[in-house]
């Protein structure tokens, strides 16, 4: 797959989280969140370099004593409202990474993918695609999802009709958890780091948990705790 290519990972962590305030440094299971994404990725034995983008000092120096190396991002790309993509492309530009680098790009709020995890999707990447991202089981398919106005339920998708969910196809929802894309496919994006030739990796329901509120901190706590 990726030859004699240098293959990095990039983790995106910025100090602003109203849903979990400080939640890329907050302890999970005795390490900052940050940490368990950093970790895996220096496991990766193709992964050379492991770089983080933030605007905040104390992630800097909790990544930096994780082994990764830091790009000062500049404040206006660490907004609520600040897109993702121009975060990503800062820091390849800023970190001087080559349009022909293999990118793992790896969110701090799904600390429950693995080494092995991170690897097949690397495995996966080659040219019959654009990019790899680790996918889920979609649980609620679209014929049970409405939309509400006024009080009323009209429904999400119309072409849907209920039926036995044995016989409803299955459908996948984006993790959030892996993507891997050469550098210069991310570079080329302006609305989201996927697109084109999409190949999807399935990870289960257990491993593909995203921290978005504080219930899913607690969530997240309790799975880790669990055997196996």
């Amino acid at each position: 797959m990726s030859g004699t290519r240098d293959v990095i990972c990039i983790i995106l962590a910025r100090g602003g989280s109203k849903g979990i305030p400080r939640k890329n440094v907050r302890p999970l299971r005795g390490k900052p969140l940050i940490t368990h994404s950093i970790d895996i990725a220096r496991q990766v034995d193709e992964i050379g370099r492991v770089l983080v983008s933030t605007d905040d000092a104390e992630i800097r120096r909790v990544a930096e004593q994780a082994g990764a190396e830091v790009i000062d991002r500049p404040a206006e790309l660490a907004t609520d409202t600040a897109s993702y993509v121009d975060a990503v492309h800062h820091l390849l530009r800023a970190a001087g990474i080559r349009p022909e680098t293999i990118v793992v790009a790896l969110e701090t709020t799904a600390p429950l993918r693995t080494k092995e995890d991170v690897e097949r999707c690397i495995g996966l990447y080659g040219d019959d695609a654009d990019c790899v991202i680790s996918v889920t089981e979609v649980k609620s398919h679209p014929t049970y999802i409405f939309r509400m106005s006024g009080g009323m339920l009209a429904p999400f998708d119309a072409s849907s009709r209920p039926g036995n969910r044995q016989e409803m196809e299955t459908l996948y929802a984006y993790t959030g958890s892996i993507l891997v894309a050469e550098a210069g496919f991310l570079l080329g994006q302006e609305a989201s780091v996927y697109g084109g030739r999409i190949k999807g990796y399935v990870m289960d329901e257990r491993r593909s948990i995203d921290i978005d509120t504080p219930l899913d901190f607690e969530i997240c706590e309790h799975v880790m705790g669990l055997p196996g």
